[in-house]
């Protein structure tokens, strides 16, 4: 009677592939979002610090993260990245840092439990979310680091993979990238990072996108609307 999936871009690809006649069937509701109850502080500093959190997968293209912190370093740009998560890819992760020669300025602390995340979330400048669709088709839909760290005032940047730009919005939310731009990355991170008042705003209005859209309370009633509508439907037939 129904599929619910839970981004935009879920609908589209659904809707590509539905019978004739069932695209009406495809409803958006968003995931709910536990929101904080305070912002994070901004962190101080002359070195930027950049996040990036997630699987070591080919999604999250991570590689070409690596890559955009070589060419900074090639040009004397003061920041440093904490990469935190584990995976297959790590060796290779590693092993390319090596290759580039960032270990004085990539950090791979492993897996990090979520209940720990804030503290990074608190002392990094800004999320950097290189994510790509790979050659199998796999991608992510919305990585929820993304709406936690815009939840608590995070300056985002992103690329343009699956759902990703429902919530950073370029140049109004954070900033997007194509996917796999190594240039592209590092002009955002460089523009991004000298431009306080631009990070500041952008951040503002991605917090308060996010808490509008998913709003927990708005969200299960939603939900829970479309489960009573449908299950009457049912008993009526």
């Amino acid at each position: 009677r129904f599929a619910r999936v839970n981004t935009a871009a879920n609908v589209r690809y659904l809707a590509a592939h539905a019978a004739q006649g069932d695209g009406h069937k495809i409803v958006l509701v968003y995931n709910v979002l536990t929101l904080p109850k305070k912002l994070r502080r901004i962190p101080s500093g002359s070195i930027c610090e950049l996040l990036a959190v997630g699987r070591f997968a080919k999604t999250k293209g991570f590689q070409h993260l690596l890559g955009a912190m070589a060419r900074l370093k090639r040009e004397a740009f003061p920041c440093r990245l904490t990469l935190v998560g584990d995976g297959w890819l790590r060796p290779a992760l590693r092993s390319l840092c090596r290759r580039l020669r960032l270990e004085d300025t990539v950090t791979m602390p492993g897996f990090v439990p979520h209940d720990r995340m804030r503290e990074f979330l608190e002392t990094r400048h800004m999320l950097i979310a290189p994510c790509v669709v790979a050659e199998s088709g796999d991608r992510d839909g919305i990585p929820n680091v993304i709406l936690e760290a815009l939840s608590q005032g995070m300056p985002v940047i992103a690329t343009d993979a699956g759902g990703i730009d429902e919530v950073v919005r370029h140049e109004e939310t954070g900033l997007m990238t194509m996917q796999r731009d190594i240039a592209g990355l590092a002009r955002a991170i460089k523009r991004l990072a000298s431009d306080a008042e631009l990070a500041a705003r952008m951040a503002a209005q991605g917090e308060h996108l996010v808490r509008e859209i998913f709003d927990p309370e708005k969200n299960i009633r939603t939900l829970f609307s479309l489960y009573v509508e449908q299950t009457r439907r049912t008993g009526a037939s």
